[in-house]
């Protein structure tokens, strides 16, 4: 699986996030929650952990595999999302820590190492601490979480299946 595939994963994931949660809050009061979250992104280093990426986990086969930004752009152009959720989905923090690093896009990712396994579980853990930082009350925050958390659990299987893994066996 290249970087940019899963990538896209990442952010088709995302959306679907987004798209369930205004549906359940409704958009207007999404967007506030997500200004809100951005602007105190930076206030609580627990929601804000450092995250390495381990050099070993990717190869660069043949650049002309993958065509790396324009892949990921046409396929968030394809989802759709009103021009707010779209803004939000490219500052998803977990995909800007991959596109501003020096990874190229066009890099694959081993899938004997463990690397695409420990990658999905980041993705996973770093989505439960994205729907952390929106400022929720605490009535409504475990629901947000479950609603928020039903794309992530499919994106797991996905990725690991297109990876050629047993989704169950890399529990």
């Amino acid at each position: 699986m290249t970087l940019s595939a899963f990538l896209i994963q990442i952010l088709k994931t995302h959306a679907s996030t987004l798209q369930h949660l205004a549906a359940y809050f409704g958009e207007e009061v999404l967007f506030e929650l997500l200004e809100l979250a951005a602007e105190n992104h930076d206030e609580d280093p627990d929601l804000n952990p450092e995250f390495h990426l381990d050099l070993s986990w990717f190869y660069l086969p043949n650049p002309a595999l993958s065509q790396g930004y324009a892949e990921i752009e046409g396929a968030v152009l394809e989802l759709k999302l009103p021009e707010v959720l779209e803004f939000h989905l490219w500052a998803y923090p977990f995909y800007r820590k991959f596109v501003e690093s020096s990874l190229d896009l066009k890099m694959s990712i081993y899938k004997e190492n463990g690397a695409i396994e420990a990658l999905v579980e980041e993705a996973l853990y770093e989505s439960q601490l994205w729907i952390k930082r929106l400022p929720l009350p605490s009535q409504i925050s475990q629901h947000a979480e479950r609603i928020a958390q039903t794309p992530w659990i499919r994106f797991r299987s996905e990725v690991l299946k297109k990876s050629g893994k047993r989704p169950f066996q890399s529990i």
